[in-house]
C-alpha cells in the first residue's frame, strides 16, 4: 500500500490512527472488471432524471463510468455497506471532515488532507444529523491517477446542498425513514448525488457524479463548453479512486463508527 503522507507523531497518538495502517479492502472481481470498458453512454442515467434514485429496484446504470454524447462525464457506484445504517454515513461526513487524519483513514493510499469551513454548524446537535449534511463546506486534497499512469494532486471545494433543490421531495428523506441523501458539487464542475437505502443486513450507498455539470440560480447547468469532452481514461482513473474509497469505506464504516461515535 502506497502511504505517500506518514502521520506526524502528534497524529500517531489518535485512537483511530491504528486504521491508516491497515491493509484497504480489496476492491471485488465484479467492480474490476468494469474498470476494463466504460458502459454504454445510453445506459447512464442523464443529470436531469437524478430523481429517478430513490426508485425501488436498479439501472444498468448503477456502476461503470463513461463520457456522456454531450461530452460530460459520468461515474456511478452501488455500494453494500453490512451492518451500516443511514445516521452511520450522516455522521461519517460529518466526522471525517473535522480532523484530517479522519479523511486519512478513509482512503491512505490517495487522501491528503481536509478541512471543515463551519465547524459549528456541523456540531451544532439541535440540527438535524442529516440536515447538517446539507450545509457544508469542505476543502479537500487527495490523489488521482488516470489510466496513462498520470499522477495529479488535486484540491477541491464540496459544497453540501439539500436533495431539493435537484428537485428531491424532501419529506422521504430522513435517518428513521429508511431512505436519505447527500448531495454536493466540486468545484463548478462535478454534481454528485448520494442516495443511502436501508435493506436488509446493512444499507446501500448509491453514488453518481456527473462530470461538467453545476448549479446556477437553482438549475443544474451544463459547465463546460460544447467542444470539450471528458477524455474517457480521465474518467476510467477518477472511477478506479471512487471503487478504492467506497469499497474500503463499507469495511472500516461500522469498526469506526462503533468506536468513535461520541468522539465528535
Amino acid at each position: 500500500m502506497r502511504l505517500k503522507n506518514d502521520l506526524t507523531e502528534e497524529q500517531k497518538k489518535l485512537s483511530y490512527a491504528k486504521y491508516y495502517y491497515m491493509p484497504m479492502a480489496p476492491i471485488p472481481e465484479e467492480k474490476l472488471a468494469l474498470l476494463k470498458r466504460p458502459i454504454d453512454p445510453s445506459k447512464a442515467l442523464k443529470v436531469e432524471d437524478c430523481t429517478k434514485l430513490i426508485k425501488p429496484g436498479y439501472t444498468e446504470g448503477d456502476n461503470g463510468y463513461c463520457t456522456m454524447y454531450d461530452g460530460t462525464g459520468y461515474l456511478a457506484n452501488l455500494t453494500f455497506i453490512p451492518d451500516g445504517t443511514i445516521e452511520m454515513l450522516h455522521w461519517w461526513f460529518i466526522w471525517h471532515s473535522l480532523e484530517t487524519t479522519r479523511y486519512k483513514i478513509w482512503d491512505p493510499e490517495d487522501h491528503i488532507s481536509i478541512s471543515n469551513l463551519d465547524r459549528e454548524m456541523s456540531l451544532d446537535q439541535s440540527i438535524p444529523i442529516n440536515e447538517r449534511s446539507w450545509r457544508q463546506v469542505h476543502i479537500s486534497e487527495e490523489y488521482f491517477t488516470d489510466d496513462e499512469n498520470e499522477e495529479a494532486q488535486l484540491p477541491a471545494k464540496i459544497i453540501f446542498f439539500r436533495p431539493g433543490l435537484v428537485g428531491f421531495d424532501e419529506s422521504v428523506f430522513g435517518v428513521n425513514k429508511g431512505l436519505s441523501a447527500i448531495c454536493g458539487r466540486t468545484g463548478g464542475f462535478s454534481l454528485g448525488i448520494n442516495i443511502i437505502r436501508e435493506v436488509e443486513g446493512g444499507v446501500e450507498y448509491r453514488s453518481i457524479k456527473w462530470l461538467g455539470y453545476d448549479i446556477v440560480d437553482g438549475k443544474i447547468v451544463k459547465s463546460i463548453p460544447e467542444c470539450k469532452s471528458f477524455p474517457i481514461e480521465k474518467l476510467k482513473g477518477l472511477y478506479e479512486h471512487v471503487l478504492r474509497e467506497y469499497t474500503h469505506l463499507a469495511w472500516l464504516l461500522p469498526r469506526v463508527y462503533a468506536e468513535e461515535m461520541g468522539n465528535w
